[in-house]
C-alpha cells in the first residue's frame, strides 16, 4: 500500500531517513519510490540502478557500484549521494539524454553504459534491460545534453 510522502516532498534530499526504503508513493498516474542514493549525487532526470538489495541506487554505471546493470528509477529532483530522495517508477517522465544521443519518438530506452545517469537507444544486445520508451526525440545536440519524454515501463 502506497503510504504519504514526508513533508520534505517528492523532490526530497533527505540528509536522514524520513521513510521506509522502498516505499512507494502513487499520484496522478505516477509512481514513486524511496531509496538511499549511494557514489554520486544524482540530478533530476538521471537513471539510477540498484546498487544493493536494500534500498540503494546509484548512477554509477561506468564506475561499476551498479549491480545486476537493473533499472531501479529515475531521480525527479537532485539527490546528494548519501541522502534519500524519491525516485519515479512509473508514468511519464524526462530523462537525461547524452550529446548526440539521438533519440526518435517510438525508441525503446536502457542506461547507457558509460555515461552515468543517460539513457542510450537499446540496441539487440541491450534490449534486456529496457526501461521506457521515448514519447518524442531528444533535446540533446552534437555537443551539449539533453532531455526526452519517456514512458516508463514500471520498473
Amino acid at each position: 500500500m502506497s503510504k504519504q510522502i514526508p513533508a520534505s516532498g517528492i523532490t526530497a534530499n533527505d540528509a536522514s531517513k524520513k521513510g521506509d526504503l522502498g516505499q512507494i508513493y502513487i499520484k496522478e498516474s505516477k509512481m514513486y519510490r524511496y531509496f538511499l542514493c549511494k557514489d554520486l549525487t544524482v540530478a533530476a532526470g538521471n537513471v539510477v540502478e540498484y546498487s544493493s538489495t536494500t534500498g540503494a541506487v546509484t548512477k554509477d554505471r561506468a564506475g561499476g557500484t551498479s549491480i545486476g546493470r537493473t533499472v531501479a528509477g529515475v531521480a525527479v529532483g537532485a539527490v546528494t549521494a548519501g541522502n534519500y530522495g524519491w525516485f519515479q517508477t512509473d508514468g511519464v517522465v524526462d530523462c537525461t539524454v547524452v550529446a548526440n544521443g539521438v533519440v526518435a519518438a517510438g525508441n525503446l530506452l536502457t542506461a547507457h553504459e558509460t555515461s552515468d545517469g543517460s539513457v542510450v537507444v537499446a540496441t539487440t544486445s541491450t534490449m534486456k534491460n529496457v526501461f521506457a520508451v521515448a514519447l518524442g526525440a531528444d533535446t540533446a545536440t552534437t555537443s551539449a545534453a539533453g532531455t526526452v519524454s519517456a514512458a516508463l515501463i514500471r520498473v
